[in-house]
């Protein structure tokens, strides 16, 4: 687990906002670590795309896990509307639970900073076993 959060960047001080439902062990084991290192966990009860666009300029939320259902609804927003949020704090978006097609991940990029798409790669009996970084 350190190497994984090594490669990943944690800090102490980022903002962990939960993306996916806690009963799914990618969410769930996320923001388990965030809160063991005693970062800020934001959790949203419910999906909204633009919601939790309002959450990340709100809160300043620097990290998530997400599958690329929610990322796919975020994205298909109207420039307009994701134009009103500030999202510059997400440094780490963690790719996983489902492949994220390369439009995806062109779209999400379009819209984050650069260098926050982290992809993950394990399964639920052995956890991550491969991270490819931006």
């Amino acid at each position: 687990m350190l190497a994984m959060l090594e490669h990943i960047g944690y800090e102490i001080d980022d903002t962990y906002l939960t993306t996916g439902p806690l009963y799914h062990s990618g969410p769930a084991g996320f923001m388990s670590i965030a809160v063991t290192m005693g970062q800020t966990v934001v959790v949203q009860r419910k999906f909204n795309a633009e919601d939790w666009l309002r959450l990340v300029d709100k809160y300043r939320c620097s990290s998530t896990f997400s599958a690329p259902t929610p990322i796919r609804m975020i994205c298909n927003l109207p420039d307009e509307t994701i134009a009103n949020y500030d999202v510059s704090s997400m440094r780490v978006m963690i790719a996983n639970a489902a492949p994220w097609s390369f439009a995806l991940k062109q779209q999400y990029l379009s819209h984050f900073p650069a260098h926050s798409l982290f992809e993950v790669y394990g399964s639920t009996e052995l956890g991550v076993n491969t991270i490819l970084r931006p």
